[in-house]
């Protein structure tokens, strides 16, 4: 069993971040080291925040067969489990849809990644009717995503309601990353302490204030 002390959960964000200690976590470190590069021998990557000498591995690491893969993926679920249980001991992760996902980041040299955001996917279901957001699975190994969409001209990514009946069918206007909050300038603002203190560093989220 896992000891997790009162400090190693920190509320840096609206999701508090969860720190654990690993036994014998050198040699896991080197394990997955070795492998990382030699996934990277073998493998072209994905570009999402790559600049210069960077490498981002693509979609898979937890189900990838290497020895120190396998072992960091069945460490995932069992500090999921650790981390539901120091929110809510009430609350037990076999009650709710579970989903991770992991990739390796190589920076070598003059590599590094762009500053970027993550989180698109914040809202669980219409605001409007109530239906709820859904992942299904297809073609064996593939899955959808009901209650987003993707604009490929834009290359964005926009909720909507999965019920063809509602009258947000097409699409709702929710809003959650920073870029389109700035330009739809919404009526109602939900957001952290860290977002008003960068009102004086990015001029764009001035708009809030007309």
């Amino acid at each position: 069993m896992v000891h997790v002390a009162d400090d190693e959960m920190t509320h840096l964000f609206s999701c508090p971040l969860f720190r654990v200690s690993i036994p014998n976590f050198s040699k896991l470190n080197d394990l997955l080291t070795n492998e990382a590069r030699e996934w990277r021998k073998s493998a072209a990557g994905v570009n999402i925040s790559n600049k210069g000498d960077s490498w981002h591995s693509p979609d898979g690491l937890l189900s990838r067969k290497e020895a120190g893969f396998q072992e960091f993926s069945k460490l995932v679920p069992k500090y999921a489990a650790l981390y539901l249980n120091r929110i809510n001991p009430k609350l037990k992760l076999g009650d709710f849809g579970f989903e991770a996902n992991a990739w390796v980041n190589i920076n070598r040299r003059g590599g590094f990644n762009a500053v970027h955001t993550h989180g698109k996917f914040h809202i669980s279901g219409c605001s409007w009717c109530g239906a709820k957001f859904q992942i299904k699975k297809y073609e064996s190994s593939r899955q959808r995503v009901y209650g987003f969409k993707e604009n490929n001209r834009e290359k964005k990514i926009f909720a909507h309601c999965p019920d063809v009946e509602c009258e947000f069918h097409s699409k709702l206007p929710t809003y959650t990353c920073d870029e389109d909050l700035y330009k739809e300038k919404p009526s109602f603002l939900i957001a952290t302490i860290d977002k008003f203190a960068l009102l004086s560093w990015r001029p764009n989220a001035r708009n809030f204030f007309g």
